[in-house]
């Protein structure tokens, strides 16, 4: 009886001290998260900044958010309303792939570039690449956004194979973003 009590006591001991500990680890990771939470905000709009001179290079953009959309969280106009600059989110292998998208207000694909991703290095890693995001280009305003490797130009194949996922994330937050730039024309038409 003695022997059980003492092991009860041991585990009980052995428990409070592994809470103990996880919830000291769990103050210090919260203290830490605060402590760099500016500076993270901070390279986000750095990258975003160094994404959005790749697609444009004239004065400061008001950016309207949008609520509510998967893919869609934010849009500013450009050339008095001719072409628009979103900022888009697809689910890549490794998280969330973010962009930057410039559209015709037909929904043309005009230029796309990755702002931040967590792709797999050497497989993923190549919607980062110039030439990736140029599958895109000139779809969706008559032509169809390619959606599967079959519907992509076969110069690009080997781009995408491998990244089945990451395209797949790419693609989708790209077909989305030219039918949000649609349906804002449309809106503008009837109210117009």
């Amino acid at each position: 009886m003695k022997n059980r009590l003492t092991s009860i006591l041991k585990s009980s001991y052995d428990t409070f001290f592994l809470v103990a500990v996880v919830l000291i680890c769990c103050g210090a990771l919260y203290f830490v998260n605060g402590l760099t939470a500016s500076k993270r905000l901070e390279n986000e709009s750095l990258e975003q900044n160094l994404a959005l001179a790749k697609l444009y290079s004239g004065p400061n953009l008001n950016f309207t958010p949008v609520k509510n959309n998967r893919y869609v969280s934010s849009y500013a106009y450009l050339n008095e309303g001719k072409e628009l600059i979103l900022t888009l989110s697809g689910s890549g292998y490794g998280g969330t792939i973010s962009m930057l998208a410039h559209y015709a207000s037909s929904g043309e694909v005009i230029n796309i570039v990755c702002v931040d991703h967590s792709e797999t290095d050497g497989i993923g890693s190549i919607i980062t690449l110039k030439n990736y995001m140029d599958i895109f280009k000139g779809y969706g305003f008559n032509k169809k956004i390619p959606t599967t490797k079959r519907e992509v130009d076969s110069k690009y194949i080997d781009t995408i194979s491998g990244a089945t996922v990451s395209f797949n994330g790419v693609s989708g937050a790209v077909v989305a973003g030219s039918s949000f730039v649609k349906e804002l024309a449309n809106k503008e038409v009837d109210n117009g």
